[in-house]
């Protein structure tokens, strides 16, 4: 089930791109009385978190590239050990198909585009739909977090 959701939510990223590069790349529009638009963008200057949004490396395609494959390599004996002790916790299940989905589908952007067709632009910034991918494993990660530490704190005061 966990390749086939990686697979399913990869694909929406890929063919969204393949038909907004075939179809929609001069065209732009907004949504929600101009709060999110609809503009195209090959974001080829390697724009990541790493250069620029939250940190400046300054690093390569080639890098990223690389980056993105070692965080899957790394990805791939967790889902192994989760798998092989029956883990069940839904929280950690999304997490880690988001994560992968996200870095999939940007390792995929960058051998095909030379980087990431962006299209979706919010206020200042431009993104795709791996990012929200990426963004929403972020925001399950910390629900689970105050989950765990809101039930840890609350068992604790009740074995007093």
């Amino acid at each position: 089930m966990f390749f086939l959701l990686v697979g399913l939510l990869v694909s929406i990223d890929v063919f969204s791109k393949v038909i907004i590069n075939s179809f929609f790349m001069d065209k732009s529009f907004s949504l929600w009385d101009g709060l999110v638009h609809f503009e195209p963008f090959l974001n080829t200057d390697s724009m990541s978190l790493f250069n620029g949004l939250l940190l400046d490396f300054n690093l390569s395609l080639g890098s990223l590239i690389g980056f993105n494959l070692l965080l899957l390599i790394l990805m791939i004996p967790i889902y192994l050990y989760l798998k092989s002790i029956d883990f069940k916790n839904k929280f950690l299940y999304a997490i880690l198909v988001l994560l992968v989905s996200g870095s999939v589908a940007s390792t995929i952007d960058r051998l095909i585009w030379g980087g990431s067709l962006d299209f979706i632009l919010i206020s200042n910034y431009i993104i795709d739909i791996k990012d929200i991918y990426l963004f929403l494993s972020i925001i399950v990660a910390v629900i689970y977090m105050f989950k765990s530490l809101f039930c840890f704190v609350f068992r604790r005061k009740k074995s007093y």
